[in-house]
Order: structure tokens, then sequence, then C-alpha cells
């Protein structure tokens, strides 16, 4: 996603998580200043997390996190459904950023992703 990104991790430690963000995010500014030759904050406010209490929101959660960039070509997706899956698939497919190349197996999500299941999720968030 141009403007954030997602993460799943798991804590082997207290505070692990957030030590090692703060690290990550500490160097990569630190890389990119120095690259481009500037100063300053390159993120915008601070982490979000969320707790994953249940396996049912796990499972789900990995496919959000994979499907998520549609928002870039159809932002009510999630709303209101897919109009394209052939062009959804391609753009997932062919997303710079994603972790898989073949999304065949996210073709009955995308084409069913339900409002409920959103609305379920969106209160954990």
């Amino acid at each position: 996603m141009p403007n954030h990104y997602h993460l799943c991790l798991r804590e082997k430690s207290e505070g692990g998580i957030s030590k090692f963000l703060q690290k990550v995010m500490t160097g990569y500014t630190m890389y990119f200043n120095k690259k481009y030759k500037r100063s300053g904050v390159i993120f915008q406010g601070k982490t979000k997390s969320q707790h994953v209490a249940n396996d049912a929101y796990f499972q789900y959660l990995q496919y959000y996190i994979d499907v998520n960039p549609l928002d870039l070509i159809e932002s009510k997706w999630k709303e209101n459904g897919v109009k394209d899956i052939e062009k959804a698939l391609k753009f997932l497919g062919d997303y710079k950023w994603s972790k898989q190349k073949d999304y065949s197996i996210y073709r009955d999500i995308i084409n069913t992703f339900d409002p409920i299941i959103i609305n379920i999720i969106d209160e954990y968030e």
C-alpha cells in the first residue's frame, strides 16, 4: 500500500514487537534520510496493533492482508464486492509488494467477501 503496511507478527518475549518495530523504523528512516540527503521523520503517527486472540481472526487476517491492495483499484470492494474478478486477480498477481504471485486461490474469497465478516473484524480494530 502506498501509505501504510500490514505485518502479522508473533511476539517471542514481552515488548519484543515494539522493540523490533522501533529498530526497523528508526533504521529505515536513517537509511532513507542518508540516501536522499534529508532529515526528519518519514512515518506519520504511531504504529497501530491488534492482538489476534483466536484462530478465526488469525486465518481471516492472512487473507485480509493479501487482498487489501484491491483498495487501490476498487475502493469499495469490501462493501460492494469485486466487479471484475479477473482484473482483481491480475492486479494482485502483478502487485509489486505481493508475497504471492498466484492469487487464483483467492478467487472465492474475493468473490464472496462478506461485509458481515468485515463488520465483525472491525470490532477488533
